[in-house]
Order: C-alpha cells, then sequence, then structure tokens
C-alpha cells in the first residue's frame, strides 16, 4: 500500500510538473511584443545648401500644387532631372496676411550650373540648422503640425530665422491624401 501511494504522488507530481512545463511553454511561444516609442514630433537637423530652380508666386497656398505643375512643365521644356523632393517655401502667416497676398515659392532641386530665366529663377537654398516636423496626411491639414512645432521653438529656447518649408516626401497623383508624408521645416536659432 506504501509502495501503491509512492507510485501515485509520484505520477501527480510528474503530471502536476508536467502541467507546469506545458504552460510554461506555452507562455514562452508567445513573446511580449513591445511597440517602438514614438519618434519625437520636433527634431533639430543641419541640412545642406542646394542649388533649386523656384517659381514665386502671390495668392493663395492652396494654389502651391497648380504652380508645381507650372515648375515641372518648365524643367521638362528644359530637358533637366529633379535631385530631390520638391518643396514650398512660405514668406507669409496666412493667419495675419489675406490669402490673395500671401508670398510663395515653388522649388524643385536641380544640378548646380543650370540657368534660370525671366520666370524661374535658379539658386542655391541655404543650408543650416532647422526644426522638423513630420506631417502625415492631406496639404490643407498641417496647420496642427505648425502649431506644434512653433510651439517647440519657442519653449526650447530657439527662434525662427528664415521662412518656413516644406519638403513633399510622396507623390499625391500616387499616394492617398491620408498617406501623404510632409516635412516642415524652420529655420532656427539658439536664443542668445
Amino acid at each position: 500500500m506504501l509502495r501503491d501511494n509512492k507510485s501515485t504522488a509520484l505520477v501527480v507530481a510528474l503530471l502536476l510538473l508536467g502541467l507546469v512545463c506545458f504552460g510554461c511553454a506555452k507562455k514562452e511561444e508567445k513573446p511580449v511584443v513591445q511597440a517602438p516609442p514614438p519618434p519625437p514630433e520636433v527634431v533639430i537637423k543641419t541640412v545642406t545648401p542646394l542649388t533649386a530652380a523656384c517659381l514665386s508666386k502671390v495668392g493663395p497656398y492652396s494654389e502651391t500644387g497648380k504652380s508645381l505643375g507650372e515648375l515641372f512643365g518648365w524643367l521638362a521644356k528644359k530637358k533637366l532631372t529633379i535631385e530631390g523632393p520638391p518643396m514650398g517655401i512660405y514668406y507669409d502667416d496666412p493667419k495675419t496676411v489675406a490669402p490673395e497676398k500671401t508670398r510663395y515659392e515653388v522649388c524643385l532641386p536641380i544640378t548646380p550650373g543650370t540657368k534660370g530665366d525671366k520666370n524661374v529663377k535658379v539658386k542655391e537654398l541655404p543650408g543650416g540648422e532647422m526644426a522638423v516636423i513630420m506631417h502625415h496626411g492631406p496639404y490643407g491639414q498641417c496647420g496642427g503640425a505648425y502649431e506644434k512645432i512653433c510651439k517647440w521653438i519657442a519653449e526650447s529656447g530657439y527662434e525662427i530665422i528664415g521662412a518656413a518649408r516644406e519638403i513633399y516626401l510622396n507623390d499625391p497623383g500616387k499616394v492617398p491624401p491620408d498617406s501623404l508624408l510632409t516635412e516642415i521645416q524652420f529655420p532656427v536659432k539658439k536664443k542668445m
């Protein structure tokens, strides 16, 4: 009888050990996946100067796409290739300047040494330190990104020293509006 109790106890112990180990093995098969931390909303980065064909405009910023189309047409006629993503440079705050009076340029990076004409100027865009934020979504909805970057600049001891740039990182003809990526840049310097 004693022998049977020992055998029974041994079988029960082995079964419990098997269940515990089996349970552990199951848990180990499901690794805990942690989401990567979100990237910082605003970063400071140094951009290099670049040569660009630029078309100056006065009017609503909403006409940027039309103006870029005009500039792409100019490059096609000249048989030039683009050396980077298109961009817009915005000189006025649309909250304080009437849309028909806002000034902007659309620019396409090109090979240095290219000649412009009376409408399209070829110039070097300065590099330097930029406060940068990425906007995901339709171009017309980037106001929140502008508010965040301006607030961050003010709170982080920087000051804006030039016009805002928008770098258009994908083609609105190939991706839906919700997938558009726009890098917004402000040239900055540390406050003294």
